[in-house]
């Protein structure tokens, strides 16, 4: 009869030995969650060939002294210390820097323009005559420079009035019987409406 009851948990065991693993079911329920923490799972092979997963736990107390050697908030790090680096050198390359006031571009003097003009603005142009004579009705305001006398002449309007418009100039050498560089002396008479811009 003990024998016949050996037999029988003998053989039981194997039928059960026989039976397919199932993997271990692990639920949070099992696990104090102030204590334990799962980190991670594994898939290992037993020796009968069947694979069943393992899975990594850590203890809370493990995992918050892991965490307490990591930088807080408070305390600066050396990707915050580039962080604000690169803020400052951002800023810093945003600042725009107000250009110098330039002096304003005023146009060349042309005696030509002042055709049809009358006297107030050949005095707002050149300034005062070097020399003014009158032949007849005609009024010449004559303009002295190193290298070329101009002449500009006035004519009365037609209206009756009193009042004479330029109606022609003409420029020469300032010394008789020299060339006249034409060039040179529209420069002249451009400095000195550029002169007179600059003071007015």
């Amino acid at each position: 009869m003990r024998r016949l009851h050996f037999n029988l948990v003998g053989f039981a065991a194997l039928v059960v030995a026989c039976q397919p693993v199932a993997p271990p079911v692990v639920t949070t329920s099992s696990l104090q969650a102030e204590d334990m923490a799962i980190t991670g799972s594994t898939i290992v092979t037993d020796a009968a060939g069947m694979k069943k997963p393992t899975i990594k736990i850590t203890s809370a107390s493990a995992t918050a002294e892991q965490t307490s050697s990591e930088p807080t908030g408070n305390e600066p790090t050396g990707n915050e210390t580039t962080d604000a680096q690169s803020a400052i050198d951002l800023a810093v390359s945003s600042i725009t820097v107000a250009p110098a006031k330039a002096t304003p571009i005023r146009p060349s003097f042309q005696p030509e323009n002042m055709v049809g003009s009358v006297a107030p603005s050949l005095l707002k142009g050149l300034g005062d005559a070097t020399m003014i004579r009158q032949e007849g009705a005609v009024e010449i305001w004559q303009y002295r420079f190193a290298s070329c006398v101009v002449d500009f002449f006035f004519y009365p309007t037609s209206d009756g009035t009193m009042q004479k418009i330029i109606k022609g100039w003409d420029m020469r050498a300032a010394v008789i019987g020299d060339r006249l560089n034409k060039p040179q002396c529209l420069t002249a008479m451009d400095r000195l409406h550029q002169w007179l811009a600059d003071r007015s």
